[in-house]
């Protein structure tokens, strides 16, 4: 059997792979970029668990309708947003340093982002649990700060000031992934 330590190393360093030669491909519309990174962030992130942690109590309280809009509007923006990080790609490389088995079960793969122009590379670490349809991201941190928990954040905020409507919140996330598609 496989050292899982390798497997979930081998992983990330997969997917980064998969992710710089798409960034590196200046030949691909912006549509045809936003596709290839929807396939990529499906099959290598857990997005049901992503979502319900970043709606936090909240998922309990929406329907199971507002629970699948919000889904597809927190895939959709995610897909968008990163995919436009990537049209601007710049050379960088990142280095799959190690990998620590956390209690539960879940993996912490710890790596490093170099960019041509910097001096110091940016620290990532990236949370990955094993499920039944192999290795999933459920979230990663950039030196100090967790995309999770940041996301998290800026959703209550927006919750905070709409009464805690799940609507409202929806409605923002409609009117970003509108944006992110028109490039506002």
């Amino acid at each position: 059997m496989a050292d899982p330590g390798e497997e979930v190393r081998a992983f990330i360093g997969t997917m980064a792979e998969q992710a710089v030669h798409m960034a590196a491909d200046k030949n691909i519309s912006d549509q045809a970029r936003a596709e290839r990174f929807r396939k990529l962030f499906i099959n290598s992130f857990d997005i049901s668990e992503i979502g319900r942690f970043v709606l936090s109590r909240h998922w309990k309280a929406a329907t199971a309708e507002q629970q699948t809009r919000f889904l597809k509007l927190f895939e959709d923006m995610t897909v968008l947003s990163w995919s436009k990080r990537f049209k601007d790609y710049r050379g960088e490389s990142l280095k799959v340093l190690d990998a620590e088995q956390k209690d539960g079960g879940d993996w912490t793969v710890i790596s490093e982002m170099s960019r041509p122009q910097a001096t110091a590379p940016v620290h990532l670490r990236w949370k990955v649990r094993q499920e039944s349809g192999g290795w999933r991201v459920t979230d990663i941190i950039v030196e100090s700060a967790s995309m999770a928990v940041t996301q998290r954040q800026d959703f209550a905020a927006v919750l905070q000031n709409n009464g805690g409507s799940i609507e409202a919140l929806l409605q923002s996330l409609e009117t970003k992934v509108s944006q992110l598609k028109t490039g506002e």
